[in-house]
């Protein structure tokens, strides 16, 4: 059984995972700081 927004979380996930690869070093680490406050 899946939650209710579950697929709008996943798109979440996937576009920070997606920005944060094009980051580098501690560019990375502080927009993941920022992104998981």
């Amino acid at each position: 059984m899946t939650e209710p927004g579950a697929p709008s979380r996943h798109q979440r996930l996937t576009d920070l995972f997606q920005e944060a690869c094009g980051l580098e070093g501690e560019a990375r680490s502080a927009f993941l700081d920022e992104a998981c406050a």
